[in-house]
């Protein structure tokens, strides 16, 4: 059960309109049928039913729904925006926003005494399916586990089959001379690989940097902070060419390890051929690499040399924030690439140095770098389909171009090999963003935002594209909410769209003192605004209208 619904006196079943919330069962119906929530959000929900009516402050809900742990409002209103997603409640009748201070549920909450009866004979056969089925599965991985695994390992696995949540923080680097682009190249490709495994889930890396490493890691903070139930640490150390990688897996709730291995590798190009950290892992959580990721690349064994300049080209982009910087990586790609012409690796690599040139507006001739970053990735993909950075770089380098659909088509690729790819899922926002799918696009980046939850820029991104969304949706209080949210607070943007917002509101003294707080910052006209547009497609132009329709109420300047 939820931390946040212990210590409740309420009773276990009650309803609202078609809504039953089962207390006992952790579960919300509607007319019988359950809506999907997350455990958070459901607790939030339960103390809100519990006080039905009344208005209940921000800090009241933190600790009540998060006790313990050091969370920012942002997490209660993402909480919010979900919860009343699965309500249906647009309009903000029933979870109503009192501005400054809290939130209120404004229904007529009553006792159900019977809601955890079984519903329906067909419910109840469907239900019993599920489970046999369930039973049968478990059943089969525990033969496997006693046939195929040793000793060790088998008590373990059968432990791990629920709750596949995982984290892997960044590896500690014990090398002399310090070898960073190395460890860093470990413990993200172990990420990917683990998000290949089926049905597990794994926390963006962006998250798990902003807890630290593996050297100073707080099993029970990472736990509580990013709601997963094991951590993956470790150290890797260069020896000459030799590498050796020493890894953990531990349980966050309680910090025991429950299991620690030794790799050594000839070379860092040994390391990437063997790649069996991550099926130990898998054996240990019972569960085995999605079908679409074994394809294996069709190319030579891998150069040390150009394993080393991709590895030092990654390190860069990782952290990139200059052209020169951009400049210095496509050249570690490009001698990767002289070492060993078939490198999939360094071809995506390559790519996305022509993609970063056109996203951080570096670019004297945009078409050209877009044309560049396209045929590089899909050069990468020829050699190894399931190169998934080369399937983000190609997904974007199309989306930036105007092919909204084909985008959108690779980043379900991308999708296929890991659903709960952070990276991916915002791409696939932004594609419905694009495409003027707006309800789509909220949906899609709240799920990005929640798996990597404590990465501030991709946070500040999300509430932005979220909070112009929500204009077009005439969702306005919600768009205020989110823009104020954004990294720094409105001098990141979030100032126009909250001037766009309060326009639509009728609050034109407030719009105007955000138009003017935006202007100070960052001058501009709705004219320059709108040759900004990233689509021609009509239903972005149709809500990108009423977007800019609110900032000329605001008072900016319409110009040429």
């Amino acid at each position: 059960m939820d931390a946040g619904l212990h210590a409740r006196s309420g009773p276990a079943c009650q309803s609202f309109g078609p809504f039953t919330i089962d207390a006992d069962r952790a579960e919300l119906t509607r007319n019988g049928d359950p809506i999907a929530l997350r455990p958070k959000t459901f607790a939030l929900l339960l103390y809100l039913a519990d006080r039905a009516g009344k208005l209940v402050g921000k800090q009241e809900l933190l600790d009540a729904v998060w006790p313990g742990v050091i969370v920012t409002d942002d997490s209660l209103t993402q909480a919010v925006s979900e919860l009343r997603g699965a309500l249906g409640d647009r309009e903000q009748t029933l979870i109503h926003t009192v501005s400054r201070r809290g939130y209120r549920l404004d229904a007529e909450v009553k006792p159900s005494p019977g809601a955890s009866e079984p519903r329906s004979r067909a419910r109840s056969m469907r239900s019993w399916v599920l489970v046999v089925a369930g039973v049968l599965v478990l059943a089969t991985f525990a033969l496997g586990a006693v046939l195929l695994r040793p000793a060790p390992a088998k008590s373990i696995g059968t432990a791990l089959v629920d709750g596949r949540s995982l984290v892997v923080m960044p590896f500690a680097d014990l090398s002399e001379p310090p070898a960073p682009h190395v460890a860093l190249a470990v413990d993200t490709d172990l990420t990917t690989d683990l998000g290949r495994l089926a049905d597990v889930r794994v926390m963006g890396r962006g998250s798990a940097a902003a807890l630290g490493n593996s050297a100073t890691a707080d099993l029970k903070r990472i736990g509580k902070a990013l709601d997963v139930r094991y951590a993956v640490t470790g150290s890797v150390k260069r020896s000459g060419e030799r590498l050796h990688i020493t890894v953990q897996f531990a349980q966050t709730d309680s910090g025991a390890l429950l299991w620690t291995g030794r790799f050594d590798y000839g070379s860092a190009a040994d390391w990437m051929v063997r790649r069996d950290i991550s099926g130990r892992i898998a054996n240990l959580l019972d569960t085995r690499m999605r079908d679409a990721a074994l394809e294996q690349a069709r190319s030579a064994r891998p150069s040390s040399v150009a394993v080393e300049r991709w590895m030092r080209g990654s390190l860069i982009m990782a952290g990139l924030r200059t052209r020169t910087e951009m400049m210095q990586a496509r050249a570690e790609f490009e001698a990767a690439l002289a070492a060993q012409p078939d490198s999939s690796h360094a071809l995506a690599g390559l790519a996305s140095t022509y993609l970063a040139d056109v996203s951080f507006r570096w670019a004297d001739d945009r078409k050209a770098s877009l044309e560049k970053a396209e045929r590089l990735a899909r050069r990468a993909l020829a050699i190894e389909p399931a190169n998934q950075a080369g399937l983000g770089t190609l997904s974007v380098a199309l989306m930036l171009n105007g092919q909204i659909d084909e985008a959108m088509a690779v980043t379900r690729k991308n999708l296929a090999l890991n659903p709960y790819d952070a990276a991916a899922n915002h791409q696939l926002a932004a594609q419905h963003f694009f495409a003027g799918r707006w309800e789509e696009s909220v949906q899609q980046i709240q799920l990005a935002m929640q798996l990597n939850p404590l990465d501030r820029k991709n946070v500040a991104m999300g509430h932005s594209m979220i909070a112009t969304a929500l204009i077009p949706l005439r969702r306005y209080d919600e768009a205020i909410e989110h823009a104020r949210l954004i990294l720094d607070g409105p001098r990141a943007g979030g100032d126009q769209m909250i001037a766009s917002a309060e326009a639509w509101r009728g609050n034109l003294d407030a719009a105007r003192a955000a138009m003017a707080e935006s202007m100070k910052r960052h001058p501009t006209t709705i004219a320059r605004e709108r040759a900004l547009r990233g689509s021609k497609e009509a239903a972005y132009l149709a809500g990108m209208d009423h977007y800019y329709e609110g900032l000329r109420r605001a008072g900016y300047p319409e110009g040429k």
